[in-house]
């Protein structure tokens, strides 16, 4: 969570590059040099030959924001995977997420479907979505009410004024950052 610029999508991709097992919600089409580009019906065909635990991917699925819900269904069926989602405040109406999306940030650690979820605005990222969170990360935050709503997860008010491009704010647990990722 973080403002425009600040490094949110450089630390995903920072990321991302290091999985094996990989479906971003790509619809501004910003992880293309990084993953393969694929529509949705491409990966529902694909989805039963990378059930195999040991079938590497990294496939960003180009399409529309209204298609969030079958790729969700394509990283549970797939299993084993982390799934991206870009923008997540798009899909959501306020604090209500669409019942597939629900589904999967719900019970998606039956099918070891792990989640990332990036967005400007934290005060918009369903509540359901945040309480799952084994970790949440804030790069730099100047609207009062964002910075209070962070407060509310465990972030210091100050620090989360004052960080510079790159660097955030983790409260938390999270293998993802071990290294050089760390802030």
């Amino acid at each position: 969570m973080g403002q425009t610029g600040t490094g949110k999508s450089r630390l995903v991709r920072r990321i991302v590059s290091r999985l094996k097992r990989v479906i971003i919600a790509d619809y501004m089409a910003e992880y293309t040099d990084l993953a393969e580009p694929i529509t949705l019906e491409e990966l529902a065909a694909l989805a039963p030959k990378l059930t195999n635990p040991g079938a590497a991917f990294q496939y960003a699925v180009i399409g529309e924001p209204n298609d969030l819900i079958e790729s969700c269904r394509a990283a549970w069926a797939i299993g084993r995977c982390m799934m991206v989602i870009e923008e997540i405040d798009m899909h959501c109406k306020g604090h209500f997420l669409p019942q597939d999306i629900n589904g999967l940030v719900q019970t998606g650690r039956h099918r070891a479907v792990s989640l990332i979820g990036v967005s400007r605005n934290p005060a918009a990222i369903p509540k359901q979505f945040l309480a799952q969170s084994s970790a949440r990360i804030s790069f730099r935050q100047t609207e009062p009410r964002h910075i209070d709503y962070m407060y509310q997860y465990g972030f210091d008010r100050e620090a989360l004024k004052t960080l510079q491009r790159d660097h955030f704010l983790l409260v938390g647990e999270t293998s993802l950052l071990d290294g050089d990722l760390k802030s």
